[in-house]
């Protein structure tokens, strides 16, 4: 009887042991996420929630992201690299063509849970590539006591901004010679940098479209009509501003810190649209979560994407941090839909285009300038500038293709 008893006990404790065997694998299991600083620490608050439901653990590093590409590139290899990076978008393209990071598959009511310009952001070569977590644009920042109420229009507003230029005061500010910040200009009349059908058509380049020379032109005669006078450089525009000397700024929510301690009394609105009811376009900035070509549990990294964007999360990573969410619920959240800065921020953003995230961009930068350049100190008109840039960017994207088998 004794020995019958000993045995049955021993059976049931193999059989338990099996039991918990897969549970002590999984409990073994640490995903680890590059992330900033300021992120982790609200993460890090939340994410119990995500280790209990999948018996892992899940450990932030305080990388900021603007490192993690290049730190990838040797730690991944080795061992030492994450499951998952936050990264900018624009810097995409260049890591899936170093193989660092693998493409990700969700289904459509997880997508369409964010904004569609955030998803746009990143496709590159048809597939998807991880799910944005916030992004940003730039909008139209103004001093109420200067422009109680945003003009209707972008020609009203550029109207109103050569009546209030005179004896140092100026109506509307931005550096013409930055096609960042230019941009919502031409993304308004049509331009485009690069065709884009669930990714971006290098070949295809609309810098010297009708709109584009039309946008080109219009900053031209900010510069001719001394409304925006040259050596006008983002500091300058910024200095004046929290100066009480200008009524307006084209800047992003970075610049929102510096005006609330120089006291000004500001708004942020969108930018006015056209006459014609067009909307102006700025770029988009998106920032994402990727997972990690190197990760050896790329499937339990695509779910803890999925809680890291979820509602709950990035409403505490706006209510912590401001940085705007890319997902609508959480925009239409009262934190944000009664919140004037969140809501307008939200709102340009949303009538924006992705930077494009193709090493090719880099081919873009500096003709593009060039041509803006050369329009304002009349050096060379809109229309043969902007041919001459596209010609100069094909050039240089074939340059790069040749030496790098792009």
């Amino acid at each position: 009887m004794i020995r019958k008893v000993f045995t049955g006990c021993a059976i049931l404790a193999c059989l338990f042991c099996l039991v918990l065997a897969p549970v002590s694998v999984a409990a073994s299991t640490t995903l680890t996420v590059w992330s900033q600083t300021e992120h982790n620490e609200i993460l890090r608050t939340l994410v119990g929630k995500f280790e209990a439901e999948h018996g892992v653990k899940v450990e932030f590093i305080d990388i900021h992201p603007l490192g993690q590409r290049e730190k990838l590139v040797l730690d991944g290899p080795a061992g030492k690299g994450p499951d998952i990076v936050s990264v900018p978008h624009d810097g995409l393209g260049l890591m899936v063509l170093q193989g660092t990071i693998s493409p990700v598959e969700y289904p459509d009511e997880v997508l369409d849970q964010f904004m569609p310009v955030a998803i746009e952001a990143l496709y590159y070569d048809g597939k998807l590539w991880g799910l944005p977590f916030a992004y940003n644009s730039v909008a139209l920042m103004y001093n109420k006591d200067l422009l109680p109420e945003v003009p209707a229009t972008f020609e009203e507003l550029i109207s109103v901004a050569k009546e209030m230029t005179h004896d140092g005061q100026y109506g509307l500010l931005w550096d013409l010679t930055n096609v960042y910040f230019d941009w919502p200009i031409f993304g308004g009349k049509g331009a485009y940098i690069f065709g884009f059908d669930e990714g971006f058509d290098v070949q295809d380049v609309g810098l010297a479209n009708k709109g584009a020379v039309e946008a080109l032109n219009i900053l031209a005669d900010m510069r001719k009509s001394g409304m925006n006078p040259e050596g006008t450089d983002y500091m300058v525009a910024n200095s004046l501003f929290m100066e009480g000397k200008v009524a307006a700024v084209i800047d992003g929510a970075w610049a929102l810190t510096g005006f609330r301690q120089a006291g000004v009394n500001y708004g942020v609105a969108k930018i006015p649209p056209y006459a014609d009811g067009s909307e102006l376009s700025p770029l988009v900035s998106v920032s994402t979560y990727a997972i990690s070509a190197f990760s050896k549990n790329k499937e339990l990294a695509a779910e803890l994407i999925k809680f890291l964007t979820s509602h709950e999360v990035l409403l505490a990573i706006y209510e912590g941090t401001a940085d705007l969410p890319p997902r609508k619920d959480v925009i239409a959240h009262s934190a944000v839909a009664n919140h004037p800065d969140a809501s307008a921020l939200a709102e340009q953003a949303a009538a924006g285009m992705p930077t494009p995230n193709v090493p090719e961009m880099n081919a873009v930068w500096q003709p593009f300038t060039d041509a803006v350049v050369a329009v304002l100190t009349g050096q060379a008109d809109a229309e043969m500038a902007l041919e001459m840039s596209v010609e100069m960017i094909h050039e240089a994207i074939a340059e790069m293709h040749r030496g790098a088998n792009l």
